[in-house]
Order: C-alpha cells, then structure tokens, then sequence
C-alpha cells in the first residue's frame, strides 16, 4: 500500500504522538490540511482506509498541549528505524480538539 498525491506541501514536524487502542509510540512528521505522514517505533497490521485514533503527547518546549485526531490509512512504508503511514486528518469532535490542531498547524507554519 503506497501512494504519493499530496496536493499541497507539508510542513515538518516532530510532534510525539501514540496510536490509540494500539498503544504504538512514534513522530507527527508531515503535516497539512489535507494530511500527514506519522514515523512509528514498530510495524501495524493495516488495512487501507483504517482510521487510527492519534493522540498529541504534551511537549512542553513547544508548548504543544496534549489532544487527538483521527487518520485515515492511504500508504504504508518500512524503512530501516521507522514504520511510515500517512493519510487524510480530522480533528476529533469539539472545539478544544479542533482548536489544538489549528495551533498545532500554527506552530509549525
């Protein structure tokens, strides 16, 4: 499962995040309105168009407060250190979700 159709550029991030249900460490990568690429500390079994709960762990260096959004699995990719996976994004319900992923993507513009 790999495809590339990003439409816009992404910005560079390295957000700490872990994969809900799943309990799966790893890295925000690439981030923008129409999606993201996320690095994990060991491989999943997916299927294309799962949908992964992503929970944003505190940094307090950035300031980044902790919050949850969902992607959509459209590619998987090993690498040597990192499993790669990246898909469409949405906040999870209410404005505080919604709102930490707009600072989020205000953060790393």
């Amino acid at each position: 499962m790999s495809e590339n159709k990003r439409r816009g550029v992404r910005l560079k991030t390295h957000a700490k995040i872990i994969i809900r249900g799943r309990e799966v460490t790893g890295y925000l990568r690439d981030l923008s309105r129409e999606g993201c690429q996320l690095s994990l500390t060991r491989p999943l079994e997916l299927r294309r168009e799962e949908a992964l709960t992503v929970a944003v762990l505190p940094d307090p260096e950035t300031a980044i407060l902790p919050f949850s959004f969902f992607v959509q699995v459209l590619w998987t990719r090993a690498d040597p250190v990192f499993f790669n996976l990246g898909g469409p994004i949405s906040p999870f319900p209410g404005k505080e979700h919604q709102d930490s992923l707009r600072r989020l993507y205000a953060y790393y513009q």
